[in-house]
């Protein structure tokens, strides 16, 4: 039988399916994707987005207004995703993590009765480096998928410390909470499951 000829499209969220799963196998550790068209506005971004969203699952845009307002029309376009609330959404993205602050209190955690409902939320992050040197306090990421009993620092840089804290805040209570998944426009990527402790300071 011949095997069924994938549109460059579907060629594109396969790879990014396979280096995603990679990505959520070794929390902490960055992996990249690559965009069809890299030069497009929000090219990771919407590469993620056709990878992860269709007419099943909704999704929510923070961030922002005109940013946010322009990523969520091309995910909705090019998706066909159904827009919601960000208390409602499967996936939220927050389209410039470094000015949402606040997104903890939006987000569906899931229940303890369906933790499977939370959400998962996409940190877009700006260009690395933009953190300010305050910010960089010493975080650890442990759990499931990091061997290192004493827990490892992320690897992605420029995630300012208001994001991690937001992220340990709505994981707390474990089996709810969020998956996240931090993503620079060059296509980095580094995945952090809510099964993972967050350690920040000291």
């Amino acid at each position: 039988m011949t095997p069924p000829v994938l549109s460059a499209r579907e060629e594109e969220s396969q790879r990014v399916f396979r280096r995603l799963l990679h990505a959520f196998s070794r929390p902490g550790r960055c992996v990249r994707i690559e965009p069809l068209d890299p030069q497009a506005p929000f090219a990771a971004a919407l590469a993620l987005g056709r990878c992860l969203l269709d007419e099943a699952v909704s999704c929510a845009v923070v961030g922002p207004a005109g940013t946010a307002e322009g990523l969520k029309g091309l995910l909705l376009q090019e998706t066909r995703a159904r827009a919601a609330e960000p208390e409602k959404a499967d996936f939220l993205w927050i389209c410039g993590v470094e000015n949402a602050a606040g997104w903890s209190t939006r987000v569906c955690r899931g229940s303890a009765e369906a933790p499977q409902e939370g959400a998962t939320v996409v940190c877009c992050l700006g260009t690395p480096g933009e953190a300010s040197s305050a910010q960089r306090l010493p975080v650890r990421l442990a759990g499931p998928g990091i061997e290192s009993a004493s827990g490892i620092a992320p690897e992605m840089e420029g995630i300012p410390l208001s994001a991690w804290e937001e992220l340990q805040a709505v994981n707390a209570e474990f089996p709810c909470g969020v998956d996240a998944v931090f993503l620079q426009p060059e296509g980095r990527l580094m995945a952090v499951p809510r099964s993972i402790r967050i350690r920040i300071g000291g």
